[in-house]
């Protein structure tokens, strides 16, 4: 079984403890959380703020940053593609996290 870290990610000056990984569809981002959560992951399928959305589908699964590396890995070995990834910094705005 895969396990959490035990604390939040720390990148970019920002601690961030939410992510999202943005789906290229939105039944891309049910079939992702069902994966993950044969693994032990929780996620959920949200939907991002349009200011984010900009190019495409809207749809991502929401982790926690213990999950975030587990999740990614998960997905990544299961051959779903994440457009991209945003964290929420102290102040509340998004910030995208390099893949």
């Amino acid at each position: 079984m895969i396990r959490a870290t035990p604390s939040p990610i720390i990148t970019g000056g920002f601690r961030m403890s939410i992510f999202y990984l943005r789906c290229r569809s939105v039944t891309c981002a049910q079939r992702a959380v069902k994966l993950l959560e044969k693994y032990g992951i929780p996620g959920i399928v949200v939907k991002l703020p349009q200011k984010l959305s900009d190019e495409g589908c809207g749809y991502s699964i929401r982790v926690s940053g213990q999950w975030l590396e587990q999740a990614k890995q998960a997905l990544a070995d299961a051959g779903f593609e994440i457009k991209s990834i945003y964290g929420i910094d102290k102040n509340g705005d998004y910030r995208e996290v390099r893949l």
